[in-house]
């Protein structure tokens, strides 16, 4: 069972939510981003596209170099 948020914690992050939103970040692509990953905050989007961006490349050359040592991608 998943602990619930307090009157305070409540407060803190609408407080958190309305610094991001004068930042200029979508509220509502912060607070879904934030279910989605099942946080119990909020973080500046941008931050975190910078996060996956670097995920996803990571993954990339990973399997790039997993394919080319398997000879199934060929290099030139």
């Amino acid at each position: 069972m998943k602990a619930t948020m307090t009157e305070h914690a409540e407060e803190l992050a609408i407080k958190e939510l309305e610094k991001l939103m004068s930042e200029g970040n979508d509220p509502i692509a912060v607070i879904e981003r934030s279910i989605l990953k099942g946080w119990k905050t909020f973080y500046v989007l941008s931050d975190l596209r910078k996060t996956d961006d670097a995920k996803i490349t990571q993954e990339q050359a990973a399997l790039e170099s997993e394919e080319r040592r398997h000879g199934l991608k060929r290099d030139g």
